[in-house]
């Protein structure tokens, strides 16, 4: 084939030319190379190569792509490849990687096309939802069937144009799941394809064509335009850094050459069949294994627990977290999509799969994502350094001893020794304490660099790159369970100094020759882990494996067991390590946690690791050490005590600000909120002064709550730097409260650094300042202005300091000065509570205090304020008991009473009386709900006593502006009171007082509600949900209790709706003075006692002193044959009640009548109350036409009318007068009038001594003489237009006894009207409705 066809660089050329002739090869052994015993890589490597200008294509070129279907096969299977190209003359040349005397690989076969020239194919698939191309739709351009005899290993097939230049390749895995190599190799082939940016481009690699198309640039709509996904079924564009052949081509050459028992696999093998990694001794990451799934991660680990060493020849690795999904093209093969949107970007969720797709370490939404698990945690390093970086490998002269660079000239080096240009690169880790380095982890190099001008370093989890320095290190641990040692090398380029044959990248150094001290190092780790080289090249030495499992023995000199060190003291931890397995002491790691995190130490033989105790208490120093085989010996345990740190004391001590000028110019308290862990004493407050800092200055000290405890005026300042004020009079502090301490900058200019209280506090025991997270409202405080400093921003400290001392603490215990109820009192209410006064104020957490009657515990709440503890029983309190309460308690400075305060009192009959509401003076949680709606908001509530409603409160917001109203209900709906509001204030409590107090009845419920037009109303969601309010006389029910609580309903009215428990703060005024507890009396009867003659059909009635509960009512009419059957009727204003016979009574007959009731407020009759009257004749009238109990069916609210009943008698007589039925709230005066049938007036008069509702009667001056037959009307006229009627009532007569309410007389029906003035004769018809207006007949005047 023509060198032509080949675009091979010259300088790479050149090295692999010179590179091949520098090195001899061994002499020749009997046995030949592919004699037994021996490995397939040595007899391999032992055939003939092809030279590098057959093979070697350094990028695509010439319109010709193709791919693989498979990233590995085994030998005997088939592997198609897809090639799109114009060509009509091209051909698929395979090459197996190695060594192969310096050619680097060795041609397997060169195949044909199997289809016809030239061959169209048709355009990838684009998934718009993730950017990515597949081009699985390409048709098979041909096929090698891999022979059975083939070595596995990393193949490469190049496809040349013949008929003009142009030549691209793709990489895969030739592997044997049979294998039980020495060592696996893992290729990063997921990284090579989240680089690769084909997309049916032209223009190889152009991140600025259209088509490009990868994991890192497109034209996707992410948020930088990267794809999501990137599918395996593409040509490999990538040259450069994203290549194979610059970090992993030359480790494979190395391992080749030095005959290395050495088989591959690549990442979707590893993922497809984890299990397989433990055939082997040793596991290879190489390159740039930038990207690993989870299953692969698993895998790798489950490796190492059963004993597989491992090599992480990386940098960047394991950096970005992946998952695989099958192809788009129609086949759906598996593991042929790689998947990653980097969700670390964006800092959300955005791949609809569960599992996290961003960095390994980003923890910020795991759980329930499974990120969170740093890198280092398996390979030994975490990526920090961004490329391109060629930077070089630097091992101090202090690293020589590590057993890693035996046979080295490191070992004997008194100097750094620089390894080869480009090793540290092209991006690189770092070893950091981030609490997931392994146990025991050792160094062996070290490499710091100053990185600026460009994105480098990373400054988050995964997105943001800016300046910095960073350290390098080659580390080395053992898995504690299983032994595996793990060598992790934390760049992408260490191979380049096992070999010069490799892609040199843009930014690379021109050359970059192998380095013998690097390849022996590697010869060194790869015996340890049970690897020998089968042809070792020449200049190195074959190293054997350490037989050392013994770690080192350490002391711990310095603080001694059982000694004590003060808090907040600068103390160094010292001892030193020794190893007698025949290694050297390679790390020191100390755990002040009991062994959650182990902290590298200073110094190996003789270390030392600093210390600042910040805890008060035992506390356990443990030492461990590893040697330089990474075995990691016994630890080492130290117990000592942490004593009070040594006051006076302060947070800061001689720190300074970063930021001493804020730069602000404006007045503003700036303070520092703080506690202490003992009792002690403020003495003065400092802070740290610039230069602009000017004016004076006054320090305070505060409690949480706002208030001033002591402040003073800073004198004789300096111009910057600490300022310390002295209190005239030192403030007494207690243990465990939060207080803050500040200064006033008249003019600014205050220091601050910006979240300082971020994730951390200052100080040490007893003085410390919480983290801006510990404490509610955040650390570092501020008001603009002068006053308690009370906002926060970004955790920013302001360097405000208080001076403590402990030496004039409090140390008196306090005493109980008071009680209430005083010890021997009687006749405490029931509804009380009992409190205690101290001398002194207490600490709430120590006060106990029980109350008992007799044996028995009465359960309750306590509340402790300052002086005076209070126990609240949850129920009321046995009225005439005696109980027993007891209490103790400790001051704030831990002084406990000597004994208990114990005392007795004895209840009286009831509950405070009032006045009395809810909720007192509380307030609302939100003031404001915000709704700016027309509502009627309200409470239930329910009184033990009988009580009067004298008013309505409410809570109001400065926004809740307008005319208010307050009105108290049933819980039925019914309106017992209402007023507008007077006198309001802009907020706050307001209260109307109606102008009439309301009656209430013990045990019902009411309630109280107000109205604002333009709402803004006060709202505490779930206020009611578990409890309600009050207590004593007039409470509240929980919601669940009430049916719902805290009610509600949009543009006034009764309020019926309630949502989530919600107290609007509405309150009811409750008085006991004037409650209704007397009992109903009977002032009226009808008849009259004693009366005689009476009529056998009229009814029975009592009225009452006052409105009575109707069913409560009991009444009776007794004659000598007993009980009279029949109806009773409670008036509708429930203040008499009326007993009609179901048929006459019996003629000349005396009946006693017996009736008893309840008032509304419960209020029972003692006795019954009786009476008695005599039946006249049978059939003997008065008579009526309606009988006593007969009742509207319905009322009306109309206009002033006059309403008739047309009435025929049945013999001759008189009516007296005229009856009708009244209903409730029908005010005014009425008369009532007879009739003629053609509208003559015989008789009218006005109707005097009404009830408030049911029949009333009006009698005559004279008697009318009426004729048998003669239709007459009677009506009544009602000025209000309020009355009761039935419709459909005369459709057919109504007769009782001589009287006959017609249906209709001459076609007109009956029950008449006329709207108007009164007395005129009412001739409009109803239709045949009644309006219950009636006569009183008699046969006799």
């Amino acid at each position: 084939m023509s060198g032509t066809l080949r675009r091979i660089r010259a300088g790479v050329l050149g090295v692999l030319l010179t590179a091949g002739l520098a090195v001899a090869l061994p002499p020749t052994a009997n046995a030949g190379p592919c004699d037994a015993p021996t490995n397939p890589i040595v007899c391999e490597n032992s055939k003939a190569g092809s030279p590098q200008s057959d093979w070697w294509v350094d990028g695509t070129y010439g319109d010709i792509d193709g791919y693989t279907t498979q990233m590995s096969v085994q030998p005997g299977e088939r592997l198609d490849l897809k090639v799109k190209t114009p060509s009509t003359n091209y051909q698929v040349d395979i090459y197996r990687l190695g060594y192969y005397g310096g050619n680097g690989a060795r041609l397997q076969t060169s195949l044909s096309p199997t289809v016809s020239l030239p061959q169209t194919q048709p355009t990838c698939l684009k998934d718009s939802a993730s950017g990515m191309t597949d081009c699985g739709n390409w048709k098979v351009s041909t096929s090698w069937q891999v022979p059975s005899t083939a070595v596995p290993g990393f193949y490469v097939a190049n496809f040349i144009r013949n008929d003009a230049p142009g030549a691209s390749q793709a990489y895969f895995v030739v592997r044997s799941d049979a294998s039980h190599s020495d060592m696996v190799v893992q290729t990063s082939d997921q990284t090579w394809e989240a680089y690769n940016t084909y997309g049916n481009s032209i223009t190889p690699g152009d991140p600025n064509n259209p088509e490009a198309n990868s994991l890192y640039v497109g034209n996707f709509g992410s948020s930088d335009g990267r794809a999501y996904k990137a599918s395996y079924n593409r040509p490999y564009l990538n040259s450069g850094t994203a290549s194979p052949m610059n970090a992993e081509y030359p480790l494979i050459r190395f391992l080749e050459r030095n005959g290395y028992d050495v088989s591959y696999l690549s990442g979707v093998d590893v993922t497809r069949n984890p299990a397989l990694l433990k055939n082997h001794k040793v596991f290879v990451s190489s390159g740039h294994d930038e990207y690993v799934n989870a299953t692969q991660r698993a895998g790798i680990e489950s490796a190492r627990a059963a004993g597989v060493n491992m090599i992480f020849m990386s940098g960047n690795e394991m950096f970005w977290k992946t998952r695989f999904e099958n192809s788009t093209d129609g086949t759906n093969t598996a593991y042929r999509t790689l998947v990653c949107y980097k969700e670390t970007k964006v800092g959300t969720k955005i791949d609809p799969n569960a599992a996290w797709t961003g960095t390994w370490r980003d923890p910020r939404l795991s759980p329930p994502s499974d990120g969170g698990r740093p890198e280092n945690a398996v390979t030994g390093t975490l990526f920090e350094v961004n490329g391109y970086r060629a930077d070089a490998i630097q091992v101090p002269a202090s690293f020589g001893r590590n057993r890693m660079w035996r046979n080295t000239s490191i070992a004997s080096a008194g100097t750094t020794t620089t390894l080869t240009a480009g090793s540290l690169g092209y991006e690189w880790d770092t070893d950091p304490d981030n609490g997931y380095r392994p146990a025991g982890s050792i160094q062996n190099s070290s490499t710091t660099v100053t990185m600026v001008g460009g994105d480098f370093v990373l400054q988050d989890y995964g997105n943001a790159y800016g300046d910095g320095t960073k350290t390098h290190n080659i580390t080395m641990y053992r898995d504690q369970t299983s032994g595996a040692l793990v060598w992790g090398l934390g760049t992408v380029q260490w191979s380049w100094g096992l070999d010069s044959v490799h892609l040199y990248p843009p930014g690379a150094p021109a050359s970059a020759p192998a380095n013998l001290a690097m390849q022996q190092a590697t010869v060194n780790v790869l015996a340890d882990m049970g690897a020998q080289p089968r042809t070792l090249m020449a200049g190195l030495t074959a190293a054997t494996k350490s037989t050392d499992t013994t770690g080192p023995t350490v002391t711990v000199t310095s603080p001694v067991a059982g000694s004590t060190v003060p808090a907040g003291s600068d103390q160094t931890i010292r001892g030193t390590a020794v190893d007698v397995g025949g290694g050297k002491v390679a790390a020191v790691e100390v755990s002040l946690d009991n062994g959650a995190s182990w902290h590298k130490a200073n110094g190996l033989d003789n270390w030392t690791y600093p210390w600042t105790p910040s805890q008060l208490g035992a506390t356990t120093i443990l030492v461990r050490a590893s040697d330089d085989g990474a075995t990691l010996g016994a630890t080492r345990t130290v117990n000592v005590t942490v004593g009070a740190q040594q006051c006076p004391c302060t947070l800061f001590q001689n720190s300074a600000p970063t930021t001493v000028d804020s730069a602000d110019g404006s007045a503003i308290e700036v303070g520092t909120k703080f506690t202490t862990s003992v009792n002690a004493t403020v003495t003065g407050v400092r802070f740290y002064k610039a230069t602009t800092n000017t004016g004076t200055h006054t320090g305070s000290i505060w409690n949480s709550a706002g208030a001033r405890l002591v402040t003073g005026t800073f004198t004789g300042e300096s111009a910057s730097g600490w300022q310390t004020l002295n209190f005239t009079t030192p403030l007494q502090i207690r243990a465990g409260q939060t207080y803050v301490v500040s200064y006033t900058a008249p003019n600014g200019h205050y220091s601050v650094d910006a979240g300082y209280f971020t994730g951390k506090g200052a100080g040490i025991v007893p003085l410390t300042a919480p983290a801006t997270g510990g404490v509610a409202g955040g650390n570092g405080v501020f008001r603009y202005g002068s006053g308690f400093p009370s906002d926060s921003f970004n955790g920013g400290n302001y360097w405000v300091d208080p001076v403590v001392t402990t030496a004039t603490a409090d140390n008196v215990a306090p005493t109980v000065s008071s009680t209430a109820p005083a010890s021997g009192a009687t006749g405490a209410y029931t509804d009380g509570t009992v409190s205690a006064t101290f001398s002194e104020s207490v600490d709430p957490a120590s006060v106990q205090f029980t109350l008992k009657a007799g044996s028995t515990g009465v359960p309750g709440t306590l509340t402790v304020d300052d002086k005076v503890a209070t126990f609240t029983p949850t129920a009321l309190l046995a009225a005439n008991t005696t109980y027993t309460a007891t209490v103790t308690a400790a001051d704030g400075f831990g002084n406990v009473m000597a004994s208990p305060k114990t005392w007795s009192f004895t209840t009286g009959a009831g509950a405070a009386p009032c006045p009395c509401s809810l909720f007192g003076v509380q307030t609302p949680g939100i003031a404001d709900a915000g709704d700016g709606s027309d509502v009627e908001l309200g409470v239930k509530f329910t009184t033990s006593v009988n009580a009067t409603v004298t008013g309505v409160k409410f809570y109001k917001s400065a926004a809740n502006t307008g005319s208010h109203t307050g009105s108290l209900w049933t819980s039925s709906g019914t309106r017992l009171a209402t007023g507008t509001y007077t006198g309001e204030s802009a907020s706050g409590w307001q209260t109307l007082t109606f102008s009439s107090p309301v009656q209430i009845t013990a045990g019902q419920t009411y309630v109280a509600s107000y109205r604002t037009p333009t709402g803004h109303y006060a709202a505490d969601g779930g206020y009611f949900a578990t409890k309600g309010a009050g207590r004593g006389v007039v409470t509240a029910p929980s919601s669940p209790s009430a049916g719902g609580q805290g009610v509600f309903e949009y543009g006034g009215g009764f309020p019926s709706n309630s949502y989530n428990s919600t107290n609007y703060w509405v309150d009811v005024v409750v008085d006991t003075a004037g409650a209704d507890n007397t009992a109903p009396t009977i002032t009226s009867t009808t008849p009259p006692s004693g009366a005689t003659g009476v009529s056998t059909g009229t009814g029975v009635t009592a009225n009452f002193s006052e409105a009575v509960n109707a069913s409560s009512v009991q009444m009776t009419v007794t004659g000598p044959g007993g009980t009279a059957a029949g109806t009773t009727t409670v008036a509708p204003d429930a203040k008499s009640v009326t007993f009609a016979s179901t048929g006459a009574l019996a003629g000349s007959t005396t009946y006693t009548v017996s009736v008893q009731a309840t008032d509304l407020q419960g209020n029972a009759m003692g006795t019954p109350y009786t009476w008695s009257f005599t039946t006249g004749a049978v059939g003997a009238c008065p008579c009526t036409l309606f009988r006593p109990t007969d009742t509207p069916a319905a009322s009306a609210v109309d206009s002033a009318v006059e309403l008739g009943t047309r009435i025929k008698p049945t013999q001759n007589g008189f009516i007296t007068g005229v009856r009708f039925y009244k209903t409730l709230g029908d005010p005014g005066t009425h008369t009532g009038t007879l009739w003629s049938s053609s509208g003559t007036q015989l008789a009218t008069g006005t109707f005097t001594g009404e009830s408030g509702s049911g029949w009333q009667t009006l009698t005559f001056a004279t008697p009318v003489a009426v004729t048998a037959g003669t239709t007459y009307l009677v009506s009544y006229f009602t000025s209000a237009g309020r009355y009761g009627y039935t419709t459909q009532y005369f459709t057919a007569d109504k007769v009782n006894g001589p009287l006959t309410g017609p249906a209709s007389v001459a076609g007109a029906s009956n029950g008449v009207y006329r709207y108007g003035t009164g007395g005129v004769f009412p001739a409009g018809e109803g239709g045949p409705t009644n309006y219950w207006v009636d006569a009183v007949f008699t046969t006799s005047p």
